[in-house]
């Protein structure tokens, strides 16, 4: 596979009243496989912790899961860095409680193709929640002109549940991710869409929500999602 290079984008979204689906495409086989997707609801793991869930894609075209794990959050993978990428950050902060629902994605190569994680920070009050701050954060890789790889479709971010001073609110983060390159000339085939839910609760709790679609995949594509306290871009 020819190199290629990495966009990541770190935006905090507009806040909107509900999602809207955009259009277009992906990368990565030579076997095309059908529309693949999952969505799990995940519980709150020990402060400095994280449940991550593994899956794959066969040779047959079935998207097989391992049994989630519970990890400390330093074992999460690296955030990219080197001269390849471009990291651009929207209003980040730090809080306590923090959360963030990971989602990422891997071609047969090991590449990761494209990513969102959604984040909520909120005071916590006993009985009732004060949020303080949400973003989302994107990740997407391009190919060498004339290529155009992976990119950013839309993205994202509206409060979906609850409210301030209710006992819990919930943030719903979604992107949709095209590609247009070495493995679809077209730009119709792959499409990748996210979507993540955090909820933040008065007693500090949390439990997060995660799902994706792909339009298309391919046999050794590689979803991995994590539930963990913070933010690690």
């Amino acid at each position: 596979m020819k190199p290629r290079s990495l966009v990541v984008l770190i935006l905090v979204a507009v806040l909107m009243t509900g999602p809207v689906i955009g259009s277009t495409t992906a990368a990565a086989g030579n076997i095309n496989c059908p529309t693949l997707g999952a969505v799990r609801s995940v519980p709150m793991p020990a402060r400095g912790f994280a449940v991550v869930s593994e899956g794959t894609v066969t040779a047959d075209c079935r998207l097989v899961f391992a049994p989630d794990r519970v990890v400390p959050i330093s074992q999460m993978p690296a955030a990219p860095s080197g001269p390849q990428y471009v990291i651009g950050h929207g209003r980040v902060s730090a809080g306590d409680p923090e959360a963030t629902v990971y989602q990422r994605s891997w071609d047969c190569c090991n590449i990761l193709m494209n990513a969102l994680y959604t984040t909520l920070v909120w005071n916590a009050y006993g009985s009732y929640v004060y949020t303080t701050n949400q973003w989302n954060t994107t990740v997407y890789h391009t190919e060498l002109w004339p290529s155009r790889g992976w990119w950013l479709d839309y993205q994202q971010l509206w409060y979906s549940n609850g409210c301030q001073y209710c006992w819990s609110r919930t943030i719903s983060g979604k992107a949709g991710f095209g590609y247009q390159g070495v493995f679809d000339p077209t730009g119709t085939v792959y499409y990748n869409t996210y979507l993540n839910t955090m909820q933040g609760n008065g007693d500090g709790s949390w439990y997060c929500t995660w799902q994706f679609w792909w339009r298309n995949s391919a046999p050794g594509w590689k979803p991995q999602n994590w539930c963990a306290n913070g933010y690690n871009p």
